[in-house]
Parts: C-alpha cells; structure tokens; sequence
C-alpha cells in the first residue's frame, strides 16, 4: 500500500503542493505558454513585414527598369526633336525644391512701372490669375509675415498710386487701410497727397 502511495505522488507532483503553490504554478506555465504564443506572433509578423517591404522593392526595381527601358527608347528620339537629352528621374527629383506658398506683397510691373499692388498667402497662384486680365510684363514680391499684409500692402498703395488699383471717393487710393488711419491721425486729403509727393519725391 505504501509503495502504491510512493509511485502515486511520483506521477502526480502536484498532490503534495499546496493550494497556493499550485496556483503559481498555474499561473507560471499560464505565462509561459502566452510568452511562447507572442513570440510565435512576433516572429510571424515580423516575417509578413520582411515579405512586404521585399515585394515593395521588387515593385520599385521593376518600376525603375521599366523607365530606364523608356528613357533609352526615347532619349535618341528627343535629341532629334529637341536637341536635348532627357534625364534619369532620380536627377530630375534630387534637383527638387520643396513646394512652399509664398505669403507677402506683390507688384505688377509693366514697362518698369508698378502698376499694381496685392497681398497674398500664395503669390504665384495669384499671380497666375492676374495674368488672365491684367497686362503686365513681370512681378515682383516681398515676403513677409501674415499678420502684417495689409499694413504693407497699404503703405506701398498709398506711396506708389498704381494705376489698376483704382480709386475710393476724394481721390484717395483703394487701399485696406487709409493713410490717415495707419499714422494715427486726422490729416485732410490734400495733406495726405502732399505727404506722398514728398515721398515719392524723396523730399
């Protein structure tokens, strides 16, 4: 009977455990066996993405012989054409600027005389569209800071009378904001216009 017991415990080891002790070994293998499932996980994802990111770059090379095989069938035919060789892409995107709108004022010019003057958060758009009804001959523009546009634009309006940017009543200029108005005072129209001669004079 003895012996049978003997074997018994050697067969079931747990049975001389205690209840507690039972449970933290539960809970250890519990814990092992989850540890062993993440790193299944982990190293089957880890596979999938090494097998993704390869099957990207085959599509990218594939891509790239691709054009190479365009450009040499095209290029003899460009310099006959054109008389200019055509360039790999990976020149035409290293020589690439970054596209930033260009915020400040800008001015209309025709035959060296400003004839116009606007603010903008994206000069070359805007100018592009004045290029539709108004005749001019080139541009120019100076960056500046957003909150400051309409000031600038007024001072250069009120200083340099462009001729397209029309007129309010009395003469003045149309402009966002009023002569006057930016020096703080309550000049008369003809001090106003006498200031700006002096301006533009450089008196």
């Amino acid at each position: 009977m003895l012996t049978g017991s003997v074997e018994y415990t050697k067969l079931n080891p747990m049975q001389n455990k205690t209840k507690e002790e039972r449970q933290a070994i539960a809970a250890k293998s519990h814990a092992a066996r989850r540890a062993n499932k993440e790193a299944r996980d982990k190293k089957r994802k880890d596979a999938e993405d090494r097998l993704h990111f390869l099957k990207n770059e085959i599509e990218n090379l594939e891509r790239i012989k691709d054009s190479m095989i365009r450009l040499r069938q095209v290029d003899d035919l460009s310099s006959r054409l054109t008389g200019k060789t055509l360039l790999c892409e990976s020149s035409i995107v290293d020589a690439a600027r970054q596209w930033v709108p260009l915020i400040g004022i800008y001015f209309l010019i025709k035959e060296r005389k400003i004839i116009y003057i606007g603010q903008s958060n994206n000069i070359l758009t805007r100018i592009t569209t004045h290029s539709n009804s108004k005749d001019f001959d080139s541009y120019s523009y100076i960056p500046c800071d957003e909150s400051i546009l309409d000031k600038l634009e007024s001072l250069y309006i009120h200083v340099y009378q462009p001729e397209l940017n029309g007129f309010l009543t009395e003469g003045r200029k149309h402009a966002p904001i009023q002569l006057h108005e930016l020096l703080g005072i309550a000049e008369s129209v003809d001090t106003i216009r006498n200031t700006i001669n002096r301006i533009k004079t450089g008196e």
